[in-house]
């Protein structure tokens, strides 16, 4: 699948602080699609919205609605995934500054890019 986030324009100029716009589209199964998907979500009210990306808003609502696809399809998991082994999950708490600057510097790089 691919993901998008893109931040919302304001109307008076520049981007507004804190509003996304998040996506995810796939399609399964790879090989021979039979399920396309667009989960799309305008300015979604997440609990940390520091986090509101298209990957981790947009991808689980994309994953849901995939599975029940395939069952609907009776579509066989591939042989990787039957053995795919579970990992397990790290979480890290990363400073809030540290995601605005990273913001910002993106936004800084993509203004920059669009003048040339």
């Amino acid at each position: 699948g691919k993901t998008g986030t893109a931040q919302k324009v304001d109307p008076r100029g520049g981007y507004e602080e804190g509003k996304y716009v998040v996506s995810f589209a796939g399609y399964l199964p790879a090989d021979h699609p039979e399920f396309v998907g667009l989960v799309v979500l305008d300015d979604a009210h997440t609990s940390k919205p520091e986090l509101n990306y298209g990957g981790l808003v947009a991808g689980p609502i994309f994953a849901r609605l995939a599975e029940k696809a395939a069952r609907y399809l009776d579509l066989e998991p591939h042989e990787e995934i039957r053995k795919a082994i579970p990992v397990e999950r790290v979480e890290k708490k990363v400073p809030a500054e540290r995601i605005h600057k990273t913001a910002s510097a993106e936004r800084i790089a993509l203004t920059n890019a669009s003048r040339h």
